[in-house]
């Protein structure tokens, strides 16, 4: 992983990219969201290596359900209906990105599931959407053109 990118994820309200070296401090106060981000570290890495639906409260950080992770606005304000995590990998030459991940998470229930998954790698991409109420689609690009498969009823992602 290269940067990770958060929004609306704990403190993390809006879009922010972190940078990541062979070595990356994190510094700060108590309550400014190093573990959070340490946790989405172990999150996004077993998503990518695995293939399969986090578990948020997998120790050694359990982040608890989703209104105890989604971005609480405060006031007057609301919790976010859905937050997003991503990375990227580069060639470590000039920053060319050859490789995107990003995942958009809503709930099922009290538990935070992705709903969108956007993988990228150089010009070929998927994009699959599984948002609650609407209908399940995949769409897959390449040099050679777009193509997309569209399911009603509900699927998982």
């Amino acid at each position: 992983m290269d940067s990770i990118t958060l929004k609306n994820f704990r403190c993390f309200r809006e879009k922010q990219t972190a940078r990541l070296a062979p070595l990356t401090l994190l510094v700060g106060e108590n309550s400014t969201g190093k573990t959070s981000f340490l946790a989405m570290v172990r999150i996004l890495s077993g998503i990518a290596s695995r293939f399969r639906n986090p578990d948020f409260k997998e120790d050694p950080y359990d982040l608890g359900s989703f209104d105890e992770i989604a971005h609480y606005r405060g006031g007057r304000g609301s919790k976010a209906d859905q937050f997003e995590a991503g990375f990227t990998i580069d060639t470590g030459r000039r920053r060319t990105v050859i490789g995107k991940f990003h995942f958009t998470f809503g709930k099922s229930g009290s538990t935070p599931i992705p709903v969108r998954r956007h993988l990228a790698h150089e010009k070929n991409w998927i994009d699959e959407n599984a948002a609650s109420g609407g209908p399940y689609s995949l769409r897959v690009g390449t040099a050679r053109g777009v193509w997309q498969v569209q399911v009603s009823g509900e699927h998982g992602v």
